[in-house]
């Protein structure tokens, strides 16, 4: 079961930052949205000469980005990376197929209302509850089976010139989140950052 407390922490962070992306009036070449992994990325300090937007919410699933897809359209960018869909195994209890389904959603919608969009899907980082670091209470209710299933379903269902395959660049010999690259064996540490740094760049 979800820990009701975290549940609360995720709601009031979700409202915070909502209205964040209510109050800005920039415009922006590039927004990142997704859940947690998105929004603990400093694109400051890793994009510091990018026009770049960043609307990740720890915690967001499918759902919550196609309901905020407005405040995407409204920075009128020209790039979106999208990372979502881990969330939808805990909170949704999505099947994979439901979460890729969702994420064609978003993306569908996101090319209905900007011309000449360029949007870009990372594949689902996987997780690793063995490690001393872990926190269970994050990685509860997902399994890296549920998340390869995802992966394979993308990569079956979107054109690979616009998929990101982060997933093959973090695991380690088992398949799991290699520890050199994680917090608490599902979110990043800097090392990790620098991959998805790496992977965007390319894209641009």
């Amino acid at each position: 079961m979800i820990d009701k407390h975290l549940l609360s922490i995720i709601e009031e962070g979700y409202k915070r930052r909502i209205k964040h992306f209510e109050m800005e009036k920039k415009q922006y070449d590039i927004v990142l949205a997704g859940d947690s992994l998105i929004a603990f990325m400093h694109v400051n300090k890793l994009f510091p000469n990018l026009s770049i937007m960043n609307q990740g919410i720890s915690g967001d699933t499918t759902k919550g980005l196609h309901e905020r897809i407005k405040y995407i359209v409204k920075a009128t960018p020209k790039k979106v990376f999208i990372n979502i869909g881990s969330n939808d195994l805990v909170i949704l209890k999505h099947t994979p197929e439901e979460v890729v389904y969702a994420i064609k959603n978003i993306m569908q919608e996101l090319y209905k209302h900007i011309e000449n969009l360029e949007v870009y899907i990372f594949n689902i980082t996987p997780v690793n509850p063995d490690l001393k670091i872990s926190n269970h209470a994050f990685i509860f209710g997902r399994t890296n089976q549920d998340i390869d299933k995802i992966n394979e379903l993308i990569s079956q269902e979107f054109d690979k010139n616009i998929i990101i395959n982060i997933h093959d660049l973090v695991i380690d010999k088992n398949k799991k989140l290699a520890e050199k690259y994680t917090t608490d064996g599902i979110h990043f540490n800097d090392s990790g950052y620098e991959i998805f740094q790496s992977l965007i760049y390319k894209k641009l």
